[in-house]
């Protein structure tokens, strides 16, 4: 079985100080067989920490990219995506091969969740800065919509 966490901040992102090296190192000790580096609006530490990559631990390129709607993660990027409209991101995303998740539904304050979710390939139903109750909510949202937990 494979674990990774989908949604990681590297000091490339507003909101963390963790260096490329030092996300390997707590990954692995968790366990982890690889996760996906999402800074805000740049994958420039996600190619940063792909180099850091091995064969028993995977980095995926994405960025969580700012929308009107809010946030949104795209994963399997080759290309930034410019903070614009929350569909002409998904699109992007998908004009890339890229794969969208709705990160934290419930945070989110600029739009329903149950309007944006038809448009994203998954949802994110952990998110560690979120409360039990809103990922719990998520988790619900997923299932009635029949999208992937990321």
């Amino acid at each position: 079985m494979y674990n990774f966490d989908l949604h990681v901040h590297s000091i490339y992102s507003k909101d963390s100080t963790l260096k490329p090296e030092r996300i390997i190192k707590i990954s692995k000790k968790k366990g982890l067989s690889g996760i996906a580096i999402t800074d805000h609006n740049t994958i420039t530490g996600a190619i940063k920490i792909k180099s850091l990559e091995s064969d028993d631990f995977m980095v995926i390129l994405g960025s969580e990219i700012t929308t009107d709607k809010g946030d949104v993660i795209g994963l399997f990027l080759n290309e930034n995506i410019k903070p614009r409209r929350f569909i002409d991101v998904i699109d992007a995303i998908n004009d890339q091969g890229g794969i969208s998740i709705l990160p934290h539904p419930y945070k989110n304050k600029l739009a329903d969740p149950v309007e944006l979710i038809k448009n994203v390939d998954m949802v994110e139903v952990m998110n560690a800065r979120i409360s039990k109750k809103l990922n719990d909510k998520a988790s619900i949202l997923s299932k009635k919509f029949g999208k992937k937990c990321g």
